[in-house]
Formats: C-alpha cells, sequence, structure tokens
C-alpha cells in the first residue's frame, strides 16, 4: 500500500468518511478524525504539503511509525507524533494569520519538507522576540476573569514575554521548554492585577480534569476547584471561563 497515495487521495479528494470507510479496519476512527483536524488552515493545504512532503522526505521516519502503530497497535505513539505535527502547524498559522510573515514564507509549499518547515518556524519567532513586546502582546489570546489577566501563550515568545519574573523553564530564554508541553496542554499565565502575582495553570487537551498549576517560583502546587473556581491567597479565578478560552468549555 502506499500511504502517502492513499492518504492524499481520501483525505484530500474524497474527505473524512472515505478515509474511516477505507482504512477504519487498521486505524480507530478517532486517530483518523484527529488526524484529519491536524490543519488549520481554511483550504487544508497544510496536510496536503504534508503527506507530500513525508513521500519525499523518506528520513521523516513516517513510514516506521505507521508500521509500529499498524502491527503493535501502539496508538499512543501515533498520537504522541501527529501532536506535534499540530503543535508546529498551529504555530505556522498563527505567524501568517497575523501577518509575522508575508509572501512566499507565508506559503507552506515554499518549503522543501517538514524540517525544513520547523526549522523556519524557530527562525521567525526567534527573530521576534527582537520585536516590539506591544505587537507580541496585542497578538496574544487574554482576558479579563474576575481579579485577574488571564493569556493563554500559543508561541514560545508570547510565553516569555507574559511569563518575565517567573522561572518556568515554558518562558526562558534559553532551553526554552514551550514546545514540549504545549503539544499535550492547553497553557495559561494568570497575573493578579492587584499585586501582579503570576500563575501558570496547564490544562490538558485530552482531559480536562488532568491539570497542574505552578507559582512564579516554579514550584508545583496546589489549588482545589470550589464551585468552579481555583482559590488563591490573592482571589478565586473561574476554571470554566479558562476552559471557554480553550474552546474546550
Amino acid at each position: 500500500m502506499d500511504i502517502y497515495k492513499e492518504l492524499k487521495k481520501y483525505i484530500i479528494e474524497e474527505g473524512i468518511n472515505s478515509v474511516i470507510k477505507r482504512f477504519g479496519h487498521v486505524w480507530p476512527e478517532k486517530g483518523i478524525r484527529w488526524m484529519a483536524d491536524l490543519d488549520p488552515s481554511p483550504t487544508k493545504k497544510y496536510i496536503e504539503w504534508y503527506i507530500n512532503s513525508m513521500s519525499d522526505d523518506k528520513s521523516f521516519g513516517f513510514d516506521e511509525i505507521m508500521k509500529e502503530y499498524i502491527e503493535e497497535d501502539n496508538f499512543a505513539s501515533w498520537l504522541h507524533y501527529f501532536r506535534h505535527v499540530k503543535n508546529s502547524f498551529d504555530r505556522f498559522y498563527a505567524l501568517t494569520k497575523n501577518h509575522r510573515i508575508r509572501g512566499k514564507q507565508a506559503d507552506i509549499w515554499s518549503y522543501e519538507n517538514w524540517r525544513d518547515l520547523t526549522d523556519h518556524i524557530e527562525k521567525f519567532e526567534n527573530e521576534r522576540l527582537d520585536k516590539d513586546e506591544k505587537i507580541i502582546k496585542k497578538e496574544t489570546s487574554k482576558k479579563q476573569i474576575d481579579n485577574w489577566l488571564a493569556v493563554m501563550p500559543i508561541t514560545k515568545e508570547q510565553c516569555i514575554v507574559y511569563g518575565q519574573g517567573t522561572k518556568w523553564c515554558i518562558s526562558a530564554k534559553v532551553d526554552n521548554q514551550f514546545d514540549r508541553y504545549y503539544s499535550d496542554y492547553n497553557i495559561f499565565i494568570i497575573i493578579n492585577k492587584n499585586n501582579d502575582e503570576k500563575f501558570a495553570i496547564l490544562i490538558s487537551k485530552h482531559d480536562k480534569s488532568d491539570l497542574m498549576i505552578y507559582n512564579a517560583e516554579n514550584l508545583l502546587i496546589v489549588s482545589t476547584i470550589w464551585f468552579g473556581s481555583f482559590k488563591f491567597k490573592g482571589g478565586s479565578i473561574n476554571y470554566y471561563e479558562l476552559l471557554q478560552m480553550a474552546g474546550i468549555g
């Protein structure tokens, strides 16, 4: 089976239901639907480029991952792999949507393969750290909730700007770990409007009951949800409004 031609035919040309009908005997339906949702672009051109780049770049390892999944029923490994793909697509789409890259650089077909694309995403994001913080802040999703400013960064530089003064690895300028966490968690930075105290709240993209909260010293803290809100010394913040920001409310 030429997996690349098959994926292109069924995902791009015939739609997701045809993929389920064609591959449902070897891949779980939820996995097929998840893969189809990798692409945030309106025309789904990213996934077409992705399939073409995989067929050209045999060193990428997609064949091995598919073989492992089909032969060993290792669906968890398959999903972990594609979470990183989605993370990069989301970051590239954010860069183009916010006009931080323009012209040929904003066209995914101008990149030779997956490594070429991810290398450029890193380059574009690092360049942006030198730009005016006001621009980065303007592009970041944020909301006033109770006594807090809630920020939901989707790029490394957004997390660095709003995490200034903390010891979080997701906000570090060196050896930054934002991508590692963002692939599995929605990340929120909440800032108390009265004393500027900061907390990082990480809520799993796959199980909203799986969450972690860190103070500015990067210490994992315990905060119970009481009547739909997290309780902190400096006040409370509504849990469900955070979920709504992430589109999972």
